[in-house]
């Protein structure tokens, strides 16, 4: 028997506008400009005693952004924006299929609202001859963040909440040394303060967002026919639930993975071994249920070219 049916359409429409201006040789300014509509509708016809129902949302957004960068002492240079983005509700925020009763068939987009975000970033770029580095500096102020969960009753479905206020806070380096013709070095890293800003549980970390990440790489390129390279990755703790309980959370874990790449005329033959020393550990966790990583794996590539 089919007890539902749905039907949704959803019309985006969109425009974009990026302009730059060169106030002189060490100066230059950019602005942008978008303008995103989303008419979107669901529709259920009737079914059995089921009268159906029709549910409108129209999301007009207006996202500007402005910025610079500044060139100065010949190797630096320093750029920073002021943006803010915004995104519709998922479907599944705004309905749920199998929670209908024959008594109420109104919908409406009351607790669906759109995610919120203004972005603030300032950096320092520097180059010199074997050496180039970044530094980012940056805070996202978020409203209506959806944190999405697992659902432990439907398999592959999330359930999702939002939270009024958040932040997103932290600084990323990106550092490459190039040490000889054949040996580089990359470390890139990020330290993040991520915190619900207000409520019961103001100030405290989000679940599921590690405050540290950082890969360093180590290549060996032979005539760019033969390469092979080593990346170190490390995940700091993260908590599981909003509450920080330190029982409870994921603790950190480092992991050893290697590549290669080798180019014979048109054939290229890629490989990589992920998790090399076999580490134990665990990806994330949620409400006292825990996901554990991939053990040793690999796989080669074989690509052709014509």
């Amino acid at each position: 028997f089919r007890y539902y049916q749905y039907i949704g359409k959803k019309y985006s429409t969109t425009g974009y506008i990026h302009t730059t201006y060169s106030l002189n040789e060490t100066l230059n300014l950019f602005a942008e400009f978008q303008y995103v509509n989303h008419d979107w509708k669901m529709e259920q016809e009737k079914i059995g005693h089921a009268q159906g129902h029709i549910i409108n949302a129209n999301w007009n957004f207006i996202n500007p952004r402005i910025g610079f960068n500044y060139k100065f002492m010949n190797n630096y240079s320093i750029f920073g924006k002021i943006g803010t983005s915004q995104k519709e509700p998922k479907d599944d925020q705004i309905i749920k299929k199998d929670e209908f009763t024959l008594e109420d068939w109104e919908f409406n987009l009351e607790g669906a609202y759109p995610e919120i975000i203004i972005d603030y970033e300032i950096g320092l770029y520097s180059s010199f001859k074997q050496l180039s580095a970044l530094i980012n500096i940056y805070q996202i102020n978020l409203e209506n963040e959806v944190i999405e969960n697992i659902d432990f009753e439907e398999e592959g479905q999330y359930t999702y909440d939002q939270v009024d206020k958040t932040v997103h806070r932290g600084i990323e380096f990106d550092v490459n040394y190039v040490i000889n013709r054949t040996f580089t070095l990359n470390w890139n890293a990020a330290i993040s303060h991520n915190y619900f800003d207000g409520g019961s549980f103001t100030n405290k970390f989000l679940p599921k967002q590690p405050s540290q990440l950082s890969n360093l790489t180590v290549e060996y390129c032979s005539e760019c026919d033969f390469s092979i390279h080593s990346t170190v990755k490390y995940v700091g703790k993260q908590y599981v639930d909003n509450a920080n309980t330190d029982a409870t959370a994921v603790d950190s874990y480092y992991l050893l993975n290697l590549g290669m790449n080798y180019i014979l005329d048109s054939f290229t033959i890629s490989g990589k071994i992920n998790n090399l020393l076999d580490v134990l550990y665990i990806t994330h966790g949620e409400s006292g249920s825990y996901w554990p990583g991939a053990t040793r794996n690999a796989y080669i590539e074989l690509r052709y070219q014509f």
